[in-house]
């Protein structure tokens, strides 16, 4: 179970067909992970993972829906998408 003692809200981050990183790492770690969500008004998937995220090897966001990630610098994890361009929705958990 993930414990926050505080929310960052990140920037939206526009997701195109190269793979773009979900922040900038600023504001402090995210201690106790990020929340990664594809907003209902995307018209695709998103996949996220590393700097080598494609759409076939990353996790498939799809809109509307998001995951957690134990994970402490947001500028770390990249999305991508197939065609046109995408939003995603970052909040740190510290």
């Amino acid at each position: 179970m993930i414990i926050a003692l505080q929310l960052k809200t990140v920037p939206a981050v526009s997701v195109g067909t190269s793979a773009t990183a979900l922040g900038t790492g600023s504001g402090g770690a995210a201690n106790a992970g990020i929340m990664v969500q594809a907003p209902s008004s995307n018209t695709a998937s998103v996949f996220v993972g590393d700097s080598n995220v494609t759409t076939s090897n990353g996790l498939e966001i799809e809109p509307g829906k998001g995951i957690t990630l134990p994970i402490q610098d947001e500028s770390s994890v990249y999305g991508i998408v197939a065609s046109g361009t995408q939003n995603l929705r970052v909040l740190k958990l510290l």
